[in-house]
C-alpha cells in the first residue's frame, strides 16, 4: 500500500501548487489525477442538482465523525485522512462537486471495511467448526491470515478477494472430507451386506490358485528348459567354429583359441548341470500330477 501513500502524498503537493499559481476558487482543476482515481471497486459517485458551499462544508464534517469513528475502530486511517485532506483543499479552491464526491468516498470505505469485518467474523467461526469436524482448514486459515493483513495496509480489493478464496478453501476441505467419510460409509456397508459372498470368494481363491500357480511355475521352467538347450546347442557349435578357425583355417592362434574356448567351455558346464535339475524337477511334477490322476480315476 505505500506506492498508494506517495501517490496520494504527491496529488496533494500538485494541488497544492495549483492553488498557488493563481487558480481561481470557482475551478476545477484539470491535468491532475485525484485520490479518487484510486478508489476501491465499486465506488460510484452522482452529483447532486444543487451543490453549494454549505452543503460541502456539511459532507466535511459528517467525514471528520466517520473518520472519527473508524479510529475507535482501529481501522486503518492513512487513506481516509489522505482523501479528507484533499477535500478540504478543493473546499478552499470552490470545488464543491469535488468536496461531495470525496465525503462520499470516505462512507463508502467506512462501510467496505465494516462490511469486511463482518465477513471475516463469518469466515473465521466458519474455520472453528471445520476444526472441531476435523476438516483440514490449514489452507483456509493461511489465506484468511492474509486477507487480514491486506485489510490492515488498507488493501481493500486485495482483502477481498483473499477473503473469498478463503472461503472457497474451507468449504472444498469440508466437501473433501465428506466424500472421504461416504467412502468409509459405503465400504463399510459393503462389508456387513456381502460378507459372506466375499468370505466365499477367498475360499474358492485359495482353493484354484495353487494349481494355477503351479501351472504357471511349470511352463516358465519348461521354457527355461528350452532356452537353456538352445544355448547349449549354440555353445557347442562355437566351440566348433573356433577349432576350425583355429586347427584348419588358420586364422587365430593357439592362444586365442585356449582363452576363447575357456569361457564357451565354462558356460558348458553351468548349462549342463542346470538343464538335468530342472528337468528333474519337472519329471518330479509330472509323476505327481499322474499320480494325483489316477487316485482321482480310483474313487
Amino acid at each position: 500500500m505505500r506506492w498508494k501513500t506517495y501517490l496520494l502524498g504527491g496529488i496533494l503537493l500538485l494541488l497544492a501548487v495549483a492553488a498557488l499559481v493563481g487558480i481561481g476558487p470557482q475551478a476545477t482543476i484539470t491535468g491532475f489525477f485525484s485520490i479518487v482515481d484510486v478508489a476501491p471497486e465499486g465506488f460510484e459517485f452522482t452529483s447532486p442538482g444543487n451543490v453549494s458551499e454549505q452543503a460541502a462544508g456539511q459532507e466535511i464534517q459528517k467525514a471528520r465523525i466517520i473518520i472519527a469513528e473508524m479510529e475507535q475502530r482501529n481501522f486503518n486511517l492513512i487513506l481516509v485522512k489522505d482523501i479528507l485532506a484533499e477535500a478540504n483543499l478543493q473546499y478552499s479552491l470552490g470545488n464543491y462537486t469535488e468536496v461531495l464526491k470525496m465525503a462520499e468516498l470516505i462512507s463508502f470505505i467506512n462501510k467496505k471495511k465494516i462490511e469486511f469485518l463482518d465477513k471475516v467474523q463469518l469466515t473465521q467461526r466458519k474455520e472453528q467448526e471445520f476444526q472441531e469436524q476435523n476438516v483440514d482448514s490449514s489452507e483456509g486459515q493461511a489465506l484468511l491470515e492474509l486477507a487480514i493483513h491486506a485489510f490492515s495496509q488498507d488493501q481493500l480489493g486485495d482483502a477481498q478477494e483473499l477473503l473469498q478464496q478463503a472461503d472457497i478453501s474451507l468449504e472444498k476441505a469440508k466437501a473433501e472430507k465428506e466424500r472421504q467419510k461416504n467412502i468409509a460409509a459405503l465400504s463399510k456397508n459393503f462389508v456387513r451386506k456381502y460378507w459372506w459372498q466375499m468370505l466365499l470368494a477367498i475360499i474358492l481363491f485359495g482353493l484354484i490358485s495353487p494349481p494355477i500357480i503351479n501351472q504357471i511355475i511349470k511352463q516358465k521352467r519348461q521354457q527355461k528348459v528350452a532356452g537353456l538347450k538352445a544355448e547349449l546347442e549354440k555353445t557347442q557349435g562355437l566351440i566348433k567354429q573356433l577349432q576350425q578357425s583355429c586347427f584348419i583355417e588358420k586364422k587365430i592362434s593357439t592362444s586365442t583359441y585356449k582363452h576363447q574356448v575357456r569361457q564357451y567351455e565354462e558356460r558348458l558346464a553351468e548349462l549342463k548341470h542346470t538343464i538335468p535339475v530342472l528337468e528333474a524337477q519337472l519329471g518330479k511334477k509330472m509323476v505327481k500330477e499322474q499320480k494325483r490322476a489316477i487316485l482321482e480315476v480310483k474313487r
